[in-house]
């Protein structure tokens, strides 16, 4: 059997063999995002999330404090494999040991606003919270693993185990970031009387290695001749460690009082300007464990024509991550500018270089996707199936058509 299997600009998979045996070419580009929950506390800072709160005078309603937040959070991971493997198949149990070349990129992006208004009847007084982060990085190396399906069930219903193991190794990898943080006290003042900013930029080169490990039940049941139900549950568990080495880190701390908020620097205000430039490494060892629940249907519309097929339905995901990092061998440079009524001054900055520090951090986040699909058996051998749209059904670039021809 010879087939090749088209998926618009995703990818393209091309299959060679028989029943027993056969060889895989797979290209793909597969961008998959994420959208972190908020932390605790008010302002929060990045997460996804709009948020609201008022307080009220319990004599005459008034409105005594006004709290509003909103942030975006999104993490893109882009996958781009190159891969060959060979497929085996004896009766229900099949599967495929596959190796080849793969780039990951990461590219996250946040923002958020946030202000605490304590008298919001006039003037402004209060403080505000303003901030955003980029940050891109890609690195590319082997990739190699195994994964075996085990089919079994009756008339009634049909299950698949799946069990699978990938290595990945990633060297030559390249990162930069960039991110401010502001905040701003407001005294009925049009400036604000005291403020803060905080900007870092960063530039590393990483190396790392990989283990992902995925078991997947998944069960299909009749409960009408046109409709079949579909269910499962899958685990995966992903650990591994990266080293990076920063070679730029540059922090730049602004701060400024300025008594009455008039934007200049009088008598008995100042701006400090506090630049720090460091480098130093890191070990960053990670673990991940992950958990899918998907749910659906598949129905023929049209009982006459059973070629034609509908499927829609949705998955669960809950991703949890558990972080340790250990920074080590520092340098670190640093000098401040101070303006005065009085003048500016510069001096430069004795920092004792930081011994090494460890830390660990967790974070977890859950989301639904609903997924809509059709496909068309015109022949024996060509088969079209349009899927991938799934939240964006009404945005063309998540569409995905699959043409299968086989010969």
């Amino acid at each position: 059997m010879f087939s090749g299997n088209l998926y618009g600009q995703k990818g393209f998979l091309l299959s060679l063999g028989n029943q027993s045996f056969g060889f895989l070419f797979l290209y793909a580009n597969e961008s998959r995002k994420a959208y972190p929950n908020r932390g605790p506390g008010f302002p929060f800072y990045y997460g996804n999330y709009v948020y609201s709160y008022s307080e009220y005078n319990n004599l005459n309603n008034n409105l005594t404090r006004k709290d509003t937040a909103i942030s975006n959070y999104v993490a893109d991971t882009t996958f781009s494999p190159l891969i060959g493997a060979i497929s085996f198949s004896f009766g229900k149990f099949s599967g495929m040991v596959f190796g080849g070349f793969h780039t990951l990129g990461n590219r996250d992006t946040a923002g958020f606003f946030a202000e605490s208004n304590t008298n919001p009847s006039a003037s402004f007084t209060g403080t505000r919270w303003n901030g955003s982060k980029v940050i891109n990085a890609k690195a590319g190396g082997p990739i190699f693993g195994l994964q075996t399906d085990f089919g079994f069930g009756g008339e009634n219903w049909k299950s698949n185990l799946t069990l699978a193991y990938i290595f990945r190794s990633l060297s030559n990898g390249n990162g930069k970031s960039n991110e401010f943080r502001w905040q701003g006290n407001y005294s009925a003042t049009t400036n604000p009387v005291f403020q803060q900013l905080d900007t870092t930029q960063s530039e590393y080169k990483s190396s790392s290695n990989n283990h992902d490990i995925v078991l997947f039940l998944r069960n299909k049941y009749p409960i009408h001749e046109q409709i079949w139900f579909g269910a499962g549950l899958g685990t995966e568990f992903i650990f591994g460690s990266e080293n990076r080495d920063y070679l730029k880190v540059l922090n730049k701390n602004i701060t400024h009082l300025d008594n009455n908020g008039n934007g200049s620097i009088d008598p008995g205000d100042f701006k400090t300007t506090t630049y720090t430039l460091s480098s130093y490494k890191q070990n960053i060892s990670s673990s991940s464990f992950n958990y899918y629940i998907p749910v659906g249907f598949e129905v023929i519309p049209v009982s006459a024509w059973e070629n034609f097929k509908l499927r829609f339905g949705a998955m669960y995901s809950h991703i949890s991550n558990t972080s340790k990092n250990r920074t080590y061998d520092w340098s670190v440079e640093s000098k401040t500018i101070t303006e005065t009524s009085g003048g500016t001054t510069e001096t430069r900055n004795d920092i004792a270089v930081p011994g090494e520090n460890i830390s660990t951090t967790k974070s977890s986040f859950s989301n639904t996707r609903f997924y809509y699909g059709a496909s068309l058996t015109l022949a024996e051998r060509l088969v079209i199936d349009f899927t991938g749209f799934g939240n964006g059904i009404l945005v063309p670039a998540f569409w995905r058509l699959s043409i299968v021809l086989k010969f």
